[in-house]
């Protein structure tokens, strides 16, 4: 529970609770921005790094893996569309919902699975796959979305 990210998150939150917005020294603020902004694309090395350490595009055992995108980009998105007509709700809201079914698997999966010594081979193909398929899925599930929301 207390990883740096939460700790930082919580300290962040009660700097700005007692001593207000703006208040930190930009001796101390520009630093931490300049880090954050580094943090997406050192993120994206490190996920290209393990995709090619673990060979991404050449999965082991393809039954699992063929499972899990067929879970994410297909059953998971319809079941997400069948619920919007059972349940009331702003368009907007349901856009919003909808396109977050239908994403590819999170990126961050590896360099979670390495910290927690998952099978980081399974999760790097999972990424990639997921990625490969959903430029083809995502339109065809935004085009069917269309289509039933009116």
């Amino acid at each position: 529970l207390f990883t740096p990210p939460v700790i930082a998150t919580c300290f962040s939150l009660l700097w700005v609770a007692f001593l207000g917005k703006g208040s930190m020294p930009d001796i101390i603020f520009e630093p931490l921005s300049q880090i954050g902004n580094a943090a997406f694309p050192i993120s994206m090395f490190t996920l290209g790094a393990y995709l090619c350490k673990y060979s991404a595009f050449n999965p082991e055992n393809k039954l699992p893996l063929f499972c899990g995108i067929l879970v994410k980009l297909f059953i998971f998105p319809l079941l997400v569309l069948t619920a919007f007509s059972l349940f009331p709700g702003g368009a907007d809201y349901k856009f919003f919902l909808f396109l977050q079914a239908v994403m590819p698997t999170a990126v961050s999966l590896v360099i979670i699975g390495s910290y927690t010594g998952a099978d980081n081979k399974f999760l790097s193909s999972i990424i990639f796959y997921t990625h490969v398929i959903s430029i083809i899925s995502i339109p065809l599930w935004f085009a069917i979305f269309c289509k039933f929301s009116g």
